[in-house]
């Protein structure tokens, strides 16, 4: 249970409290011992150096792992210390200041997140955390701590506690606590101090690395030179531990506290309203003496007419003043807003949640003009819904409350969803905005699809400058989908910083738009979907006007990862990152930057599988068996329903010995593969390996299997011919007869692979400059310069060189 132990105490008032929180394995007395021979609890060195200030240490089992005790979960103990706290009668006023060391500052955020939640119900919770005015953190794994990570890779022999279980890194209830602190404690004004350990623990590296000890709020994270169980130690009064741990609880605060300024508004209110009574009250009298003569009944009728005056200067009911509840409605709606274009965002359910508040919670305060606004929002977000119902009634709610143009819309929306195209755009005619054209053509390409929609603008004389935010959203991604690359890079340039922070989503937009200028015409479809597989010999253009197109694509998707992150849309951002890192890979100029990135995301349980092919085809050193046992982990664990460890597992087939390895590799575990990646990708490549291994009679069999499921011509032919080199048919005649029947990439790079492997310069000439004039990639310029000096052709050579330049910048394979 938890316990609070008074360190020093104030005798008569106190201005502040301390109250100190430690980690995992920690004591309420041990941890705080100071590193000299004496071993002092430190923290009363504070209540001797500061006036006025108490001092407590907080005491609960927290042991690591089960065979040394116990522990709750992180949001029991966090109650259960919450309430030893309200209870403690000395601790009833007084600015509260709480200092956490590791778990204990997780333990700090999750007692405030239940304090907030009970404050509507609790005047001691209430009054509780209007008193936290600052927080510290030492050395607290926001986001997870690496011995967590092995202890739950490790469960059989460290058989981690409940409180060791939930620090996992990247655990998805602390990323959601700690967005939830950082909103929190911005609009509360609280104040904290971040100290971050810097020297490894004994035989382990840090233990909280930097990117988890800072939560990133306003407050710089301070470095200290101290390991992990020594940051919460200092020697003495001079140590820069107990310096920075004395200046933040001295320092003058420069805010008051949010709940401080409602209650002292609403005091002043009601010093306002109670003169107002007592002179209404005097003037009354004064009336009714001087309306004697006119009866009784005229003086009641004056005078009820005053009070009722008076009770609509402050509604009495009314616990937060208008202009915060509407602050807090249009912040809800900002974030749906941003958020509602990535796939992972629940638009509808965080808009039912949001009317719901409105409508009889928390928000049942805010003015009538804001929440007719928002649940005319929230009914346009639900029109399409199968709750059809739902918005209706949204939109009547929203139609008592007010009139604006935002009501309009929403019914626009809920027309075209009924099926009625031409008075949903009637509706909208008649209101001339940027929000109402953009809405205009989401619902005609609603009904009438990408074309019509891109059409219906240029006849309405509509250009993407008249559109909103998520009307050039909705026409650069659809300009993509049509594979008009030249228009979406056009729009894509032309967008302003307003834009991208109204729909963030732009960011991807708009880096899509820009890698398409640098990826070959027949893979640009797929390169919108995901990054290659096949990452480091992806043909990328590497001219001048491409290599500046894929930088932008890079910081683009860098933003874009930063701004989902920031919105709670992790699988956004990770997307985003692995198309930003991929592209850094693949530039010359940060290709180092890029495999030291890498390599540190490959120390991260979340990304180490995920990023698994960027490694092993950008070397860096893995321990296969290691990775092996992961993805077993992995597949266990999600009762083979996970797609990452899917492939990782293909990644890893690229990794066997030989040809036949790799076939026999993806015939044991065929189901995950074929589950996750399709049956028909994995037996294409089946059929290659084991062709090149020299087994035509099961590549065939394999070939029968995939064409008795479906396959075009020009896939068949691709395959068998790939089969018929392996029974002894001229490779390079067949693949030159493959190519020239299909005029296909794929089929002109196999080609020119081959032609290389067999020093065949004279051919390897025409068909590279074939193949580079189609990619204008780096490796096919080095091979084309290669061929070209190897046949002497050095006139051509000097040509090429004369007319990309920059090819010569970028490549240590090509020289004049």
């Amino acid at each position: 249970m938890a316990d609070l132990f008074a360190i020093s105490d104030v005798q008569g008032e106190v201005a502040q409290h301390v109250i100190l929180f430690h980690g995992l394995g920690g004591h309420p007395h041990n941890t705080w011992r100071s590193l000299t021979k004496s071993k002092i609890c430190w923290p009363q060195w504070l209540a001797e150096d500061i006036e006025g200030l108490a001092v407590r240490t907080v005491g609960y089992d927290a042991a690591v792992s089960r065979w040394h005790g116990s522990a709750m979960p992180l949001p029991d103990r966090a109650t259960n210390v919450l309430e030893r706290i309200l209870a403690e009668p000395k601790l009833q006023t007084g600015e509260i200041i709480l200092i956490g060391h590791s778990f204990g500052g997780l333990v700090i955020k999750q007692l405030l997140r239940t304090a907030e939640s009970m404050a509507l119900q609790r005047e001691d919770a209430a009054n509780f955390i209007r008193r936290v005015r600052r927080v510290a953190f030492l050395a607290t794994p926001h986001s997870g701590a690496e011995l967590a990570t092995w202890g739950d890779r490790l469960r059989i022999f460290i058989w981690p506690s409940a409180a060791t279980a939930c620090l996992v890194r990247n655990d998805p209830n602390l990323r959601d606590l700690n967005l939830w602190y950082r909103e929190w404690s911005t609009t509360h004004h609280v104040e904290h101090l971040i100290l971050t350990e810097s020297r490894p623990t004994c035989l382990c590296d840090l233990i909280v690395k930097p990117d988890s000890s800072d939560p990133e709020l306003s407050s710089r994270p301070i470095p200290i030179d101290a390991n992990h169980k020594t940051i919460c130690k200092p020697k003495d009064r001079s140590s820069e531990i107990y310096v920075h741990i004395r200046n933040f609880i001295t320092c003058q605060l420069d805010t008051a506290h949010r709940e401080t300024v409602i209650i002292n508004t609403l005091k002043t209110q009601s010093s306002q309203l109670e003169a107002l009574v007592d002179a209404t009250q005097e003037s009354r009298s004064q009336l009714g003496q001087m309306i004697l003569d006119q009866g009784e009944k005229t003086a009641d009728v004056v005078a009820d007419r005053l009070q009722k005056d008076i009770s609509q200067i402050v509604s009495p009911s009314r616990k937060y003043p208008k202009e915060l509840v509407d602050n807090e409605i249009q912040k809800h709606l900002s974030i749906m807003r941003q958020a509602r274009f990535f796939g992972e965002f629940s638009v509808s359910e965080h808009s039912i949640r949001l009317a719901e508040k409105i409508l009889s919670g928390e928000f049942e305060g805010g003015s009538d003009r804001v929440k007719s606004s928002a649940l005319a929002l929230c009914a346009r977000f639900l029109a399409y819904s199968e709750k059809s119902a739902q918005p209706d009634e949204l939109l009547s709610r929203a139609r008592q409350l007010g009139n604006g143009p935002e009501i309009t819309l929403a019914e626009a929306f809920r027309i075209s969803a009924n099926g009625n195209f031409e008075e949903a755009l009637s509706k909208l005619a008649s209101v001339a905005s940027s929000n109402a054209r953009s809405a205009a053509f989401i619902i005609v390409t609603h009904h009438k699809g990408a074309d019509s929609a891109i059409e219906w603008l240029s006849k309405s004389g509509i250009t993407h400058i008249d559109l909103d935010a998520d009307g050039k959203f909705f026409l650069i991604r659809k300009l993509l989908e049509l594979g008009r690359w030249d228009l979406a890079l056009e729009h894509a340039n032309a967008l302003h910083e307003e834009d991208f922070q109204q729909a963030p989503v732009l960011f991807q937009a708009a880096a899509m738009a820009n890698l398409m200028q640098a990826t070959p015409g027949e893979y640009r479809s797929f390169v919108l979907e995901q990054v290659p597989f096949v990452a480091n010999t992806f043909p990328l253009a590497s001219n001048e006007v491409s290599l500046q197109a894929r930088r932008k694509a890079q910081d683009l998707f860098s933003q874009c990862a930063l701004a989902a992150r920031g919105l709670g849309c992790v699988e956004a951002a990770d997307l985003a990152d692995d198309y930003a890192l991929w592209l850094e890979l693949r530039d010359p100029e940060s290709l180092y930057s890029g495999r030291q990135k890498l390599q540190v995301s490959m120390r991260e349980p979340t990304q180490a599988l995920r990023r698994l092919h960027f490694a092993l085809q950008f070397g860096i050193k893995l321990d296969l068996d290691a990775v092996e046992q992961e993805i077993e982990r992995q597949t266990a664990i999600s009762g083979d329903k996970s797609y990452v460890a899917a492939m990782a597992r293909f990644a890893l087939a690229f990794m066997q010995k030989s040809p036949k390895a790799i076939a026999a590799y993806i015939d044991r575990h065929r189901a995950q593969l074929q589950e996750h990646l399709g049956k028909k990708a994995i037996l294409i490549f089946e059929i290659e390996m084991l062709a090149q291994a020299g087994l035509s009679q099961q590549a065939e069999e394999r070939l029968k299997n995939l064409i008795d499921d479906g396959l075009s011509e020009a896939e068949k032919n691709q395959l068998r011919t790939i089969i018929a080199e392996s029974t002894g048919v001229d490779p390079v005649e067949a693949r030159k007869a493959q190519f020239e029947s299909s005029g296909q990439l794929n089929d002109l790079r196999n080609l020119v692979n081959l032609l290389e492997q067999q020093n065949d310069w004279s051919q390897l000439c025409h068909y590279g400059s074939l193949l580079f004039e189609r990619t204008l990639a780096l490796p096919d310029a080095e091979r084309l310069a290669g061929a070209l000096h190897e046949a002497n052709r050095y006139g051509d050579l000097a040509a090429l060189l004369r007319k990309y330049p920059e090819f010569l910048d970028q490549s240590g394979g090509i020289s004049p």
